[in-house]
């Protein structure tokens, strides 16, 4: 393996991990625990409403505002994704992923992949993960620099359109 290739592995790896907290949208600290917050995401997830579904999601794998329940967390995001709400697929993946009583690696590459095809730099970040590590799929690098080169002008754009993404 030259020099290069390994200097750009390992900022790759690098960038993965400092994305990583973002698959789940923000950090436990920073959600809301309000009750009307609570009692108005649960009526619109109710009714369908994919954001919503996907922030109960949130809510039940941190214990925010409700109970700390992974299976009602998968059930919301498994609700919102299934509509196409590709962060709620992001989301979904990382429990296939990460969750060692739901571990599905073949679920959770389909569901990153999914996102990823909807745009989502998360999704897009995790895959290049998969591909660095070899976790679920061949270890290849060169598809994981491309996931991870792919991540980085997807949140670009983002950037572009509301200056407030741009990390």
């Amino acid at each position: 393996m030259s020099h290069r290739f390994a200097l750009s592995l390992l900022a790759a790896a690098l960038l993965a991990s400092a994305a990583h907290a973002q698959d789940l949208l923000l950090d436990r600290d920073q959600m809301p625990v309000d009750a009307r917050f609570v009692e108005e995401t649960q009526r619109k997830a109710d009714s369908g409403n994919p954001v919503s579904q996907t922030w109960l999601g949130i809510m039940h794998y941190y214990g925010k505002g409700m109970d700390l329940d992974i299976a009602k967390a998968k059930y919301w995001f498994e609700a919102a994704a299934n509509q196409g709400y590709a962060p709620a697929m992001t989301s979904l993946a990382t429990l296939y992923r990460e969750q060692k009583d739901m571990q599905d690696l073949d679920k959770a590459f389909e569901w990153y992949t999914k996102a990823a095809k909807k745009g989502d730099a998360n999704a897009m970040q995790r895959l290049g993960d998969m591909y660095n590590a070899g976790e679920g799929v061949p270890a290849n690098p060169m598809t994981a620099i491309s996931w991870y080169q792919n991540a980085e002008k997807a949140r670009a754009r983002a950037a572009q359109q509301d200056p407030r993404l741009a990390r």
